[in-house]
This record gives C-alpha cells, structure tokens and sequence, in this order.
C-alpha cells in the first residue's frame, strides 16, 4: 500500500482527520470518563481497603446493586398437552407430583401418569410389568395447569395443558424420611413385587435420601429427583407409604425444595 492510500484513509464518520473531529473528542470521554466503575475512571471510584480492615471500621463500597436476589438456580417450567384418562385422574394432579411421561408419542399429545397411578396397576406376569416401566420416563414435578381458550372453542374441554418443572428450584412432598437435610440426593426406587393377596405384580416404590442402601432384588430402576436446598418440617415415616397410595395424603405432607439438575 501506497504512503497517499496509507494518509487518505479515515475512520471517522465525519470524513475529517480523528484528532480533529468531534468522533476523536467523544471517544476520548468515553476512555476517561469520570463515571463510576467506566475504564480510567480519574480515581472517582472508590478505592478498595489497601490493608485489613480495622475491628469495627468502616469498609468503602465499591459495588451497589439493588437486585434482590441474583439470578440463580431459577425454574425452568415446560409446558405439556396431555391426553385425559377415562376416570378423570387428570383432574387431580397437584403442585409437586412426581410426574411420568410415556415414551415414543406420535402426536403432541402425551400421556402422563404418576406415583399414585403406578400403584394402582397390577400385571399378571411380571415381564409385563417390566415392560411397563421401561415405556416411561421420569419427566418432572407438576406445577399448575394452563388451559387455554383454544381448546374448548373445538370441543376439546378433556384435554389439559400442565406446567411441569424440569430444572431449578421446585417444592415436593417431603416422602424421603424424617433425617432428610439440605445437600441430599433424594431418588425414588422402583421394585416389582408379587402380591400374594392380588394374586398380581404390583409397583413397590421406595423413596431414599442417600442416607440408607436399599435392597437391589427385583428393582426395577433409580429415578434421581435432584438434591434437597431447604428442608422444613419433617414427615411422619408412618405416612410415606399411605401417601404412595393417596393424592389427598401427599398433599398434606410438609414439603422441602428441591434443586433439579
């Protein structure tokens, strides 16, 4: 390149020479500006202590901020159309039920179910159970419903849409035992189990807090739920198994909060 290409290029914007543009003038403020926490702020920042702070003494601030609470661990929720069950079991699903999706749907309908609903089937042969467990997946924890007009304008007033939480901080039922703390991993066990009085397989659920080794003979799979962040009341272990079997039980149990991963 020339020495006349080199002196005739110019990256102003108003085609004059930079040190004698108002462009030059503006990015030397911008450079040393005066303003708080901007590059080569003049020292109108104020500076951090030089040396450990005295008992009791007074620390300069160097960073306001009044957010509340930082943007972390927030809940993602996921909507979902889901089809309706004949005995409207649906309808009953609450805010923190352990929530199941079937695998391989075809449509954008999908057909949940959850740990009541599991406890409630029976199998003649066991293959058929296993079989069963193995066409669903783990999918979150319910959070509301959110119906929309669209729906019922087509007839379609069976069919619902659910927000279900699938990371982040969400509230569960405390099933996990009474010494359930905040770092636990919670999960929830899935066994088959012959019932003698049914003459049927039946689901045997057993939640864990990582505190306990459970027996591994006819287990099924581990469902991870994600780790405790706060723990409240504690649970009465009397009334795990009752609410395994009853919405209306589990409902009633103290919740903790769980962080999903």
């Amino acid at each position: 390149m020339s020495k006349q290409a080199r002196t005739s290029y110019d990256s102003s914007p108003s085609g004059t020479l930079p040190g004698n543009s108002l462009y030059s003038q503006t990015l030397s403020r911008a450079y040393q500006s005066r303003e708080p926490g901007s590059v080569r702020s003049g020292g109108v920042h104020p500076r951090g202590p030089s040396s450990v702070p005295v008992i009791g003494g007074n620390i300069p601030i160097q960073l306001k901020n009044s957010q509340i609470s930082q943007p972390t661990n927030n809940t993602a929720s996921v909507p979902l159309l889901i089809r309706p069950w004949k005995d409207n079991d649906h309808h009953t699903y609450f805010s923190g039920d352990f929530m199941f999706c079937q695998k391989g749907a075809s449509s954008s309908l999908q057909t949940v179910i959850d740990l009541q609903q599991f406890k409630q089937m029976k199998f003649e042969e066991k293959n058929e159970l296993v079989e069963h467990f193995h066409q669903h997946n783990f999918f979150g924890i319910y959070r509301n419903v959110a119906n929309i007009d669209s729906l019922r304008s087509v007839g379609r007033t069976q069919q619902a849409l659910i927000n279900i939480d699938v990371f982040g901080r969400t509230n569960v039922p405390n099933i996990f035992g009474r010494n359930t703390v905040s770092g636990d991993l919670v999960s929830l066990y899935f066994y088959c189990k012959y019932s003698m009085s049914l003459n049927r397989w039946v689901y045997h659920i057993v939640p864990i807090n990582g505190r306990t080794q459970p027996q591994r003979t006819n287990l099924l799979g581990i469902v991870p739920i994600g780790i405790v962040s706060f723990s409240g009341k504690s649970v009465v272990p009397t009334m795990i198994e009752k609410s395994l079997e009853s919405r209306d039980t589990l409902q009633q149990q103290p919740q903790i909060e769980v962080l999903m991963l």
